[in-house]
């Protein structure tokens, strides 16, 4: 469940520090040369408990949307609290929290496998060639689900840190962020770990102490340089506080920190374009943060704005996005356009808000409510 921890806070963050094993230093991988989408993909988490998870499609030729094909297709709704889509060759991956399913769809969202053997499912990432899919699950203190891509038959699992979240895929290993995310109930504090582990023996090789606690949010892949991972802290919400910081996947260390958070974030060669709200408890208010962060063999390097063709601090997506009710997730198509989710009010419909590379406005779109992730058929 969401429990509007989207809503995250971020200042300045101390020194990072590592530990690397488990892990090899190995050679860039060639550019990826990716298609532009031909449909958007926007999961909406729905309510909390209101079983109104939906799975919204907008056509990019066309401009038209259509509110829930999911249960179009299977007469029958989403399930209850929508938390992560993948978007295959020819399949869809959702995982639906709330009702502790993994759903396998159609491209149309037709189902073709599910499975409850991951209750409290988080997020999911897919190794297509071997034909495995991977979820993180909150169930048993913490674990990664290793299951069949062809019909989620469960695999095997591993035991990982206290609440994990984000996870990705590098070179047969996975990469597994650590929250602690229950840690207000008591009984142990946050984490602020990742965990890596042999995808094939499902066994943990590695940390990596990322010196930041609560890796919520963002945990992406850079596309020009996948070895590169973005990954978002929320802090403790109220004295540690939130930021980001790069992993380099090859040596698993920490080579990049951020005094802002990262908290919903986007990639396009070989950038990130990051949307993060810092929370202040004393007003139980929010500030947005919008940053481009480029990575590559010069290094790392921060500049302001959100539109990929000639962005500013002050470019037409973040003032869009400092207007919104509550900014909720960003997907960049290979031409350069930004998408961004409102989730609103969480209660009723939200929308996407469309953007030309060079940030101009294209179009607003109502779509389901409390949208999230985006993907496209890419």
């Amino acid at each position: 469940m969401k429990t509007n921890i989207r809503q995250i806070t971020g200042l300045f963050a101390a020194a990072l520090l590592l530990l690397a094993t488990g892990c090899t230093d190995e050679n860039p991988i060639e550019d990826p040369t990716p298609q532009s989408a031909e449909r958007l993909y926007i999961l909406n988490d729905g309510g909390l408990g209101a079983n109104n998870a939906s799975l919204s499609v907008l056509d990019l030729k066309t401009g038209s949307v259509t509110a829930d094909i999911f249960s179009t297709a299977n007469g029958s709704p989403l399930g209850d609290t929508a938390n992560d889509i993948l978007v295959l060759e020819d399949r869809i991956a959702i995982a639906v929290n709330g009702s502790n399913i993994i759903q396998i769809c159609d491209l149309d969202g037709k189902s073709i496998a599910s499975t409850e053997a991951v209750p409290n499912v988080r997020k999911l990432v897919a190794d297509e060639q071997n034909g495995f899919l991977y979820a993180t699950s909150y169930a048993d203190d913490g674990y990664v689900a290793k299951l069949s891509l062809e019909d989620c038959r469960l695999v095997s699992k591993a035991k990982v840190g206290y609440e994990p979240e984000g996870i990705v895929l590098y070179e047969g290993k996975l990469f597994v962020a650590n929250t602690g995310g229950y840690a207000y109930l008591g009984g142990h504090g946050y984490e602020q770990t990742v965990s890596v582990v042999d995808a094939e023996t499902m066994e943990v090789t590695g940390t990596i102490d990322t010196g930041m606690k609560n890796l919520y949010g963002a945990f992406l892949q850079n596309e020009k340089y996948p070895e590169y991972l973005l990954v978002n802290a929320a802090g403790d919400y109220w004295e540690s506080p939130a930021g980001a910081v790069i992993i380099d996947c090859r040596t698993c260390s920490v080579v990049e920190s951020f005094d802002f958070p990262a908290t919903y974030a986007a990639t396009l060669g070989d950038s990130f374009f990051t949307i993060g709200s810092e929370y202040d408890a004393a007003s139980n208010g929010y500030t947005f943060h919008t940053n481009r962060i480029r990575v590559g063999a010069e290094g790392i390097v921060t500049e302001p704005g959100l539109a990929p063709e000639g962005g500013s601090a002050d470019d037409g997506i973040v003032k869009a996005v400092k207007e919104m009710g509550s900014p909720s997730g960003i997907f960049i198509d290979s031409d350069g356009s930004v998408f961004v989710a409102d989730s609103g009010d969480y209660v009723n419909r939200g929308s996407v808000h469309r953007f030309g590379a060079d940030g101009s406005f294209v179009g607003k779109y109502a779509v389901g409510v409390c949208p999230g992730p985006m993907a496209g058929n890419r």
